[in-house]
C-alpha cells in the first residue's frame, strides 16, 4: 500500500505547524487521528492559533503604520518649528532696525 504524501503522517503534522488551515483540511481528510473527538480537539487549537497568530500580524502593521504617522508628524514638527525660528530671527532683525533707525 504506496500512500500518497500527503495522507503521510509527518506532511499533515509539517501542514499543521506551517499552515494551519491546510493541516486542518488534511487532519478531516485523511482521518488521522483515528477518534472524531481528538481530531476536534486538534482543530479547535488549530484555529485559536490561526487567529491568534493573525492578530499579531494585524498589530505590526498597526504599530508599523503608527510608527510612520509619528514620523510624519515629527517632520511636520521640526518644519513648522525651523519657520516660526526663522519669522522670530526676522522679526527680531526689524525690530532692531527700526530702533537704529529712530535713534538717529
Amino acid at each position: 500500500m504506496n500512500k500518497k504524501f500527503y495522507e503521510r503522517t509527518w506532511f499533515v503534522v509539517m501542514c499543521c505547524i506551517i499552515f494551519p488551515p491546510a493541516g486542518i483540511f488534511l487532519i478531516w481528510k485523511n482521518k488521522k487521528p483515528d477518534r472524531k473527538s481528538a481530531r476536534i480537539f486538534i482543530s479547535a487549537i488549530l484555529c485559536l492559533w490561526t487567529l491568534a497568530i493573525a492578530m499579531v500580524g494585524s498589530d505590526e502593521e498597526n504599530l508599523s503604520s503608527e510608527s510612520r504617522e509619528q514620523q510624519e508628524e515629527t517632520t511636520k514638527t521640526k518644519a513648522e518649528n525651523e519657520k516660526s525660528d526663522r519669522r522670530e530671527v526676522k522679526e527680531k532683525g526689524k525690530g532692531k532696525q527700526e530702533q537704529n533707525s529712530s535713534d538717529d
